[in-house]
């Protein structure tokens, strides 16, 4: 009898300890078993990704492994020096905030951050429950990438009569290589701020579309159909206007319905 007991206190020690093995499991290795992948090797994963090389800002390479580990540093970074409050806020204003929602954001702006130098609040924002570049971010992103460009725009529709209007921004490059076109519009319907300045919408949601083909970094704000206009500012593409901005351009280039931007590289 009390050799039957010493046996079944044995399995039951055994199958504590192999419960107690298994909930030390890492959290992959936990998934990948969950979806019958019991032979799941999480070292051999862990050594791929040390050789997996991933390009961040300021032209630097680093492993897939220490990318992670980089992720989660810009994380903990963002909520002891409470970023996380102001994402939070936003979320919640916007009816999209949950703690995964709030988690998975900050796990984006971490990765906009790490891999373009995209700063939280200021280039990238939580709209709608996902994670928007807006035209600063790209202004931003395109000048550090070293490329030099010029970006200029023409009214293809004027809407003085109807009030709607339609702008084409270009963007050409000193290499040679193809231009790059994109169009934007903005009406009473699509824009409810001052009527003044729908012109100016619709070249700032050309100018949008046309950064996101020539430097792709992931959604805009203009594909959120939420840009908001900085009434107190005036408007102008990144570099430095040739001549004067003005309200008219015909004013200043006549016929040339083009405002060339000679964007210098960052030293």
């Amino acid at each position: 009898m009390v050799a039957r007991d010493e046996e079944t206190t044995a399995k039951e020690e055994k199958k504590a300890k192999v419960k107690q093995e298994e909930d030390n499991r890492p959290s992959l290795v936990k998934f990948a078993n969950s979806l019958g992948l019991d032979d799941f090797d999480y070292q051999a994963i862990r050594e791929v990704e040390k050789k997996i090389i991933v390009q961040i800002a300021d032209d630097q390479e680093v492993s897939l492994y220490e990318y992670k580990g980089m992720i989660v540093l810009k994380m903990f970074e963002y909520v002891t020096m409470r970023v996380h409050k102001e994402v939070e806020k936003e979320m919640k204003e916007q009816g999209s905030f949950s703690e995964d929602a709030l988690r998975f954001m900050l796990m984006q702006l971490a990765e906009k951050e790490i891999k373009y130098g995209l700063k939280p609040m200021v280039h990238v924002i939580p709209l709608k429950g996902k994670l928007y570049t807006n035209i600063s971010g790209y202004r931003f992103y395109a000048r550090n990438t070293g490329i030099k460009y010029g970006i200029g725009f023409e009214c293809i529709k004027d809407g003085t009569q109807d009030g709607k209007w339609r702008y084409r921004c270009t963007i050409t490059f000193a290499d040679g290589s193809p231009s790059i076109s994109a169009e934007g519009a903005a009406s009473a319907m699509s824009y409810k701020g001052n009527p003044e300045h729908l012109p100016t919408m619709a070249m700032k949601r050309a100018e949008m579309h046309a950064y996101t083909k020539a430097f792709p970094i992931g959604a805009s704000v203009d594909e959120a159909e939420m840009i908001p206009y900085e009434g107190d500012t005036n408007y102008q593409p990144i570099g430095e206007v040739i001549g004067e901005v003005v309200d008219n351009l015909e004013q200043l280039f006549g016929d040339q319905k083009e405002v060339i931007v000679d964007v210098a590289v960052p030293e």
